[in-house]
């Protein structure tokens, strides 16, 4: 019978061996838990809007946490990667000051750019596992533009 020692000096080994592996778990964790985060506020939100606005919202809790698993993943992959290919390149060798100034550059532009394509590609994949309509969030700008 395996004990917690076991298990936690197998993680621990396993992250010694796939360190980039292991970093890309870390960002997909963080990403997954903030994008959650965000999708449970903004599905208060839109909650609170549909009964002001009288707009009916087809968003369930359920699309909202399949949304926040998948977007999260995906930032998290990509941001990952990105991470590492800074890493790569030698950026630790640059003055922190110039490290910040570049992340805060290049950060919001990959999620700028994964949001575009979870905008127009990713939300037609999901419509047909949730079986979900959002055709009235793709079109209407108006309800794009709360969310």
């Amino acid at each position: 019978m395996r004990t917690n020692k076991d298990y936690s000096s197998r993680a621990r080994k396993l992250s010694y061996n796939f360190p980039r592996l292991s970093f890309i778990g870390i960002q997909i964790n963080f990403w997954v838990l903030a994008i959650s985060l965000y999708f449970f506020l903004s599905y208060m939100n839109t909650a609170y809007l549909s009964k002001l606005e009288e707009i009916s919202f087809p968003f369930s809790i359920h699309a909202a946490l399949l949304s926040s698993l998948s977007i999260g993943i995906v930032l998290g992959i990509v941001l990952g990667f990105i991470d590492i290919l800074l890493a790569r390149i030698g950026i630790q060798k640059l003055p922190f000051g110039l490290v910040i100034l570049l992340r805060i550059v290049i950060y919001p532009l990959v999620v700028f750019v994964v949001l575009l394509f979870i905008r127009f590609f990713l939300i037609i994949i999901l419509e047909s596992f949730i079986a979900t309509d959002f055709s009235s969030l793709t079109e209407n700008e108006t309800i794009w533009h709360y969310l």
